[in-house]
């Protein structure tokens, strides 16, 4: 753990060629062993990340990454899917066992890093008015949205009039890097990657990026 600032792997997958989950799972082993290179905190994965035709078959798809991720000490979120359900998964050091909780609760999720922490929330309740100002309450380094498909970015910028940074792995049919949008303004990956068919965006954020006042910014 980094105690100057937090290091975060977001990951952006290409749509334009199918892949099934098993090409996904090796590809996130790649991307686990680039962020332990650069010592990263976190590592963030899209939605609809691992599939099932049935939720027992998309649950068995989840402790594969989560032991993957405990061997590097390493935090990891990513979604799954199965028929007409949608979930999320997160993991940290220090929990006994991964959370999963469907995609549309109504509440978000908060993820412990050590002593800082990020909330969670999916591309669906990234849209809710009232869910985004609750992430906010909890004061987050970090919002993470554990998306579907690329958005517009109007959630992404009502996070920056929140004053908290946000960023937002997703799936993609364009060549995007992973977005960090910060209270004052967006910026460029630290580090950016190709692993497999995965697009890697490392960004080590500090207080330069971190969570402000809002009414600090707007004067």
């Amino acid at each position: 753990m980094n105690e100057q600032e937090l290091r975060v792997c977001v990951t952006t997958v290409s749509m334009d060629v199918p892949r099934d989950s098993a090409s996904k799972a090796a590809d996130a082993e790649r991307v686990l062993d680039f962020a332990e290179h650069f010592e990263c905190d976190l590592v963030a994965f899209p939605g609809s990340f691992q599939l099932g035709t049935s939720e027992q078959e998309a649950r068995a798809k989840v402790p594969p990454l989560i032991r993957a991720a405990r061997a590097r000490n390493m935090a990891i979120i990513f979604g799954i899917d199965w028929t007409r359900h949608a979930g999320l998964v997160a993991w940290a050091p220090g929990m006994k066992e991964a959370a999963i909780w469907d995609e549309r609760s109504p509440s978000p999720r908060v993820l412990a890093l050590g002593q800082r922490h990020v909330c969670i929330l999916s591309s669906y309740q990234c849209e809710d008015a009232k869910l985004r100002r609750e992430a906010a309450a909890t004061r987050p380094e970090l919002v993470v949205v554990c998306g579907h498909l690329t958005r517009d970015g109007r959630s992404l910028e009502a996070f920056r009039r929140l004053g908290l940074p946000v960023t937002a792995s997703t799936n993609t049919f364009a060549p995007d890097l992973a977005p960090l949008v910060c209270p004052r303004g967006r910026r460029a990956p630290d580090i950016s990657s190709m692993q497999g068919g995965l697009m890697v965006a490392m960004y080590a954020i500090d207080d330069r990026d971190g969570p402000i006042a809002a009414v600090e910014w707007l004067h």
